[in-house]
């Protein structure tokens, strides 16, 4: 028995589908496992987070945990922030060196595989981070302590318990979110 031509294209197109939900659900379970699952940060809060920073040209923004990228592509878009990003899960940094290149920012952003305990935090004047609670509290001191005097530490939505004595403000965007301020 021979495969028409439609029935092959269809098999290669359902291994390409099968490939690309296991591929997901292992980048998402190994982002779930070391910190956080990806939860997309809302426009509306990264519009009212990057206003209120109020980012000068050259700014160093580091993006811990970037997921899609979608926060750092827009400081590097709207501010001329310097952008890096920083995700465990190869998946969400292919999404987002095609959403910096289909922004045209593809040279301005560096998105670097590496679990965000183990990054050099000294390089940011900025750093935003949306990581579970329960990371948090465990990670915070080894993550901020090696980062240099005035860093801003924004945090969406989750207190961060190292940073208890730098906290800034709140900053309420809308009802479900909350950007939490620190400056070191």
């Amino acid at each position: 028995m021979t495969l028409t031509t439609f029935q092959s294209i269809f098999l290669i197109f359902e291994l390409f589908v099968s490939i690309a939900v296991c591929w997901t659900i292992a980048s998402m379970t190994m982002s779930m496992w070391h910190g956080a699952p990806y939860v997309r940060s809302k426009s509306d809060a990264i519009d009212a987070m990057l206003k209120e920073l109020n980012l000068a040209k050259g700014t160093k923004f580091l993006e811990l945990g970037c997921g899609d990228g979608r926060v750092i592509c827009q400081a590097v878009k709207q501010y001329g922030a310097k952008g890096r990003g920083v995700d465990i899960s190869w998946l969400w940094l292919i999404l987002a060196n095609i959403r910096a290149w289909r922004m045209g920012i593809r040279k301005e952003v560096q998105f670097v595989h590496q679990n965000i305990i183990d990054v050099d935090v000294t390089w940011a004047d900025v750093i935003y981070i949306y990581m579970m609670p329960r990371f948090l509290a465990k990670h915070g001191q080894r993550i901020f302590n090696k980062a240099k005097p005035g860093t801003i530490v924004v945090s969406n939505t989750f207190d961060i318990p190292y940073l208890k004595d730098k906290y800034v403000k709140v900053l309420k965007p809308n009802s479900k979110s909350e950007l939490l301020f620190y400056r070191l």
